[in-house]
């Protein structure tokens, strides 16, 4: 770990470095085989002069997360094993990483594209996220002075931020994810009312693994214990995923129908993003 920051509360110059690590083996009881890491750099430079708090600051902070499973242990594409209603994957005879060890983003201190942990595969059938084996993320933020606004008083100030990555379904994928900004049309897969299983397979290996990128307005208020945030985000290429209905008329017939996550997201917390 490295912290040369002024102030973690609210930094304004300085950088900062963590790099967290473990491994798991069944040889210790784990019931898989993988190694884990997950690092993250942020720095901070102040722009022009002033005082402290009535100075632009330029925040950026980059996160890179990586799994890699060994033994027995596999990663395998969305949708590959049934999903139990808890949203593990129960594949019979085959060993993947637990679903709480896997990677998720998405959120107010991560990518405000995304509510809390929705970016990344999800599954085909539900809908539901599943996380990744490897994760990209840069935060780009611009931090405007201090400044007193018209019946509420002095200590407001204002951000515009821009976010990009996601979770990926592999490490290989991430390489190719982060040239490829969108996603193929799922909406192809589903020639209604027939559903193409064939298809939704093909998306569900490749259809997940693009990079996202949101952009937003935040607005803060100075309190001793950190500043409260509110942050608006625009995620402009949303992920388009699957989720399986059901009818309950007697037929009981099922269809998938191809659905998008909201553009739109608001996050309310306490502390700076990073």
């Amino acid at each position: 770990m490295h912290d040369k920051r002024d102030n973690p509360l609210e930094s304004t110059k300085g950088d900062y470095f963590t790099l967290d690590g473990f491994a798991a083996a069944t040889y210790f009881g784990s019931e898989a085989d993988f190694g884990r890491a997950l690092g993250q750099y942020s720095s901070y430079y102040v722009l022009g002069k002033g005082k402290p708090g009535h100075q632009f600051v330029f925040a950026r902070s980059t996160s890179v997360g990586l799994e890699q499973p060994f033994g027995g242990t596999k990663i395998l594409p969305p949708g590959s094993c049934p999903t139990s209603e808890a949203g593990e994957q129960t594949c019979v005879g085959i060993t993947t990483i637990p679903l709480p060890e896997q990677f998720f983003a998405g959120g107010g201190n991560s990518h405000r594209g995304f509510g809390l942990n929705q970016a990344g595969p999800r599954d085909p059938s539900s809908g539901f996220p599943v996380g990744g084996t490897a994760l990209f993320m840069n935060n780009l933020e611009l931090r405007f002075p201090q400044t007193s606004l018209p019946y509420l008083g002095e200590g407001f100030g204002f951000a515009i931020f821009h976010d990009m990555g996601n979770v990926f379904t592999t490490q290989h994928d991430m390489l190719k994810g982060l040239m490829r900004w969108h996603q193929p049309n799922p909406r192809l897969c589903l020639p209604t009312p027939i559903t193409n299983t064939q298809c939704i397979t093909q998306f569900d290996n490749i259809g997940y693994d693009y990079t996202s990128h949101a952009v937003g307005l935040g607005l803060r208020y100075k309190t001793p214990i950190g500043p409260l945030r509110f942050d608006f985000g625009y995620n402009l290429n949303p992920t388009r995923y699957f989720q399986a209905f059901t009818t309950t008329d007697p037929t009981t017939v099922t269809t998938v129908e191809s659905l998008r996550l909201r553009h739109f997201n608001v996050f309310f917390s306490i502390g700076q993003p990073f």
